[in-house]
């Protein structure tokens, strides 16, 4: 079962070959009358079924990765501007389906005045008639999972005393209409003021079919220990180290589960295990390694049948987070990698349901699945720029993942496309976005890292204005038309090696299309800063009479590269007819810059 502590700390193909030999006439007569009516096969099992969490919904698809149905709050607006509301997300998480097939439980978050609370609720199999069994205030409840005919959380609660602050970290068992609270494990940790390395909690990993074991993970600073308790006999033993989330088979006998990245010292160590997905025996035996990835995996799952594991990860594009989560499952084995999404927003949290049906995938890598992206344009503002413009649902096989901008309510907008629509990781490439906001600029954007050799060029009927790092490193680029300026690149969050190309630049900004229009249109010419046009003609007029740029650059106490982007850009402004001029007052930029960071 999947849990949020090791969240805050991937068909099976069959083939059938049938071989006969023929003796001549007698024999084939033969063979047909032993073989039975014409026609006749087996029947094929009907496949099993995941539920998993996806935007603040619960959501369910079938092991072979059709039936994709939204179980809980169907009526969901997907996106939002607010990027704390994605931070801090509210709403559905952790589903688990109850042993008999009968109910779906799942955490529900909501906000209240100043926190949130967590309730545990409860609802029939396909999220019908959901009802809030318990609730708490600024709860910590990171774990969810049936225990025969109960539930068991992992509760966190803080306090203090005479010894000083402490972390209560618990394991409670509910019955579903939240009475007979029992509590099965239990472990205070003192808080040490100005220590933080002191840090220690427990966080509950999965609950054995019968009930008698609990699958546990200890953490602190240094590192994890995965242990698996036995409630009966109060003993326990470590089944391994250095782990991020884990699973127990139905059966008890196996443990999945992900090895944690390693961070300074940690990665000196020889016994820290290679990054990836793992099996071992419930007691720590014969540890071996399903998938190696140095990607984000969490939330494993056996099947019922434990042939399968279903998890989540951002393979395809770990650079970017979880953001670009998917579901997957793997044959125990390693082989028979599949997805059973491939969409934005993201998808996490995957639960197997407990049924004995087919756990295999129509088919292993991609399963046919095309990219389902859910998320759209925001609402329109009285304030916004116009033309509103963004890149569709999907750029280049990148799928729109975000439209919150880091600044909620000002005047800027945001695109973000960092999540990737290809299963082969090769196949994806680095996530662009694109900020939007008016000429003359505004408080709080944009926020792209923007270089300080500027060029300018005329695209699209707009002015586009490309900048680079002094030794030629691309940058972000803006675009003026119309109303709006935007700035296109790479989002703000982006922490990966690789960088756009120019091509892939005037790529994105050949896609944009107005907000409600399903592909690109004629866009108008631009509105230009009048101290932009003002600066150009008097480094004009300077320059021809010093004939140097460095001396034109002293006079004016400009930079060198101001100054060349001023005598470029008078010709490219000259192509405009007419030219419309902006006065932007005095929240336009130094009469010695052209303000490319802060328009």
């Amino acid at each position: 079962m999947p849990t949020t502590g090791a969240r805050d700390i991937r068909r099976f193909r069959r083939f059938a070959t049938t071989a006969a030999l023929f003796c001549g006439l007698a024999s084939l007569a033969l063979l047909a009358l032993l073989s039975g009516p014409a026609g006749a096969t087996s029947p094929k099992q009907a496949p099993g079924e995941v539920v998993f969490s996806n935007y603040g919904r619960i959501v369910s698809v079938k092991a072979d990765g059709t039936g994709r149905k939204i179980l809980t709050r169907k009526n969901l607006r997907v996106g939002t501007r607010d990027m704390s509301e994605e931070f801090f997300p509210m709403g559905d998480g952790h589903p688990t389906v109850s042993e008999d097939g009968t109910r779906l439980a799942f955490l529900r978050t909501t906000p209240t005045e100043e926190d949130w609370t967590v309730h545990v609720m409860v609802a029939g199999r396909d999220g019908s008639n959901p009802a809030s069994i318990a609730s708490y205030e600024t709860g910590f409840i990171n774990s969810l999972d049936w225990s025969g005919d109960r539930l068991v959380i992992t509760r966190m609660t803080f306090g203090e005393d005479g010894h000083g602050e402490f972390e209560d970290d618990e394991f409670v068992s509910l019955a579903t209409d939240g009475s007979g609270e029992q509590v099965l494990f239990k472990r205070r940790y003192r808080v040490k003021e100005g220590d933080p390395m002191a840090w220690q909690s427990i966080w509950l990993m999965d609950v054995s079919a019968d009930g008698s074991k609990l699958l546990y993970l200890y953490g602190d600073l240094k590192g994890s220990s995965l242990r698996l308790r036995d409630l009966g006999t109060d003993t326990e033993h470590e089944v391994a180290t250095a782990v991020e989330d884990a699973a127990l088979s139905k059966d008890g006998s196996k443990v999945a589960w992900v090895a944690a990245r390693c961070y300074e010292k940690q990665c000196d160590d020889p016994d820290w295990p290679q990054r990836g997905l793992w099996i071992s025996g419930a007691d720590g035996s014969a540890p071996t390694m399903v998938l190696p990835d140095e990607a984000y995996i969490s939330s494993p799952d056996f099947s019922p049948d434990g042939e399968r594991i279903v998890f989540a990860s951002n393979r395809n594009l770990p650079a970017q987070g979880e953001s670009g989560n998917e579901i997957y499952t793997i044959a125990v084995d390693g082989s028979c990698l599949s997805w059973l999404t491939n969409g934005s927003p993201a998808s996490s949290e995957p639960s197997w349901v407990p049924e004995n049906l087919g756990t295999a995938p129509a088919s292993c890598g991609r399963n046919g699945l095309g990219p389902l992206v859910e998320i759209k344009p925001p609402k329109a503002r009285d304030y916004d720029a116009r033309p509103r413009l963004w890149a569709g649902p999907v750029f280049a096989g990148r799928l729109l993942s975000s439209v919150a901008y880091i600044v909620p309510g000002v005047r800027w907008e945001s695109y973000t496309y960092s999540d990737c629509g290809f299963f082969d990781p090769d196949r994806c490439k680095v996530p662009v976005a694109i900020e939007s906001g008016p000429v003359c600029g505004g408080m709080f954007g944009p926020f792209m890292r923007v270089g300080p050799v500027i060029s300018a060029s005329k695209r699209r009927g707009g002015l586009l204005v490309t900048s680079r790092t002094g030794k030629g490193k691309l940058m972000a680029s803006m675009f003026s038309t119309g109303g709006v300026t935007l700035f296109v690149g790479t989002s703000f969050d982006y922490f990966g090696r690789k960088g756009l190309t120019l091509r892939e630049h005037h790529r994105l900004i050949d896609s944009l299309r107005r907000v409600g229009e399903s592909k690109p249109s004629a866009l108008p010419g631009p509105r230009v800063r009048k101290n932009w046009v003002k600066l150009t003609a008097r480094i004009k007029r300077v320059m021809k009479r010093t004939g140097s740029v460095r001396r034109t650059a002293k006079e004016l106490k400009m930079t060198v590269a101001d100054v060349k982007f001023g005598l470029g850009l008078g010709p490219v402004l000259g192509r405009f007819k007419p030219l419309r001029i902006a006065q932007c007052g005095k929240q336009g930029n130094s009469p010695r810059s052209f303000g490319v960071k802060f328009p």
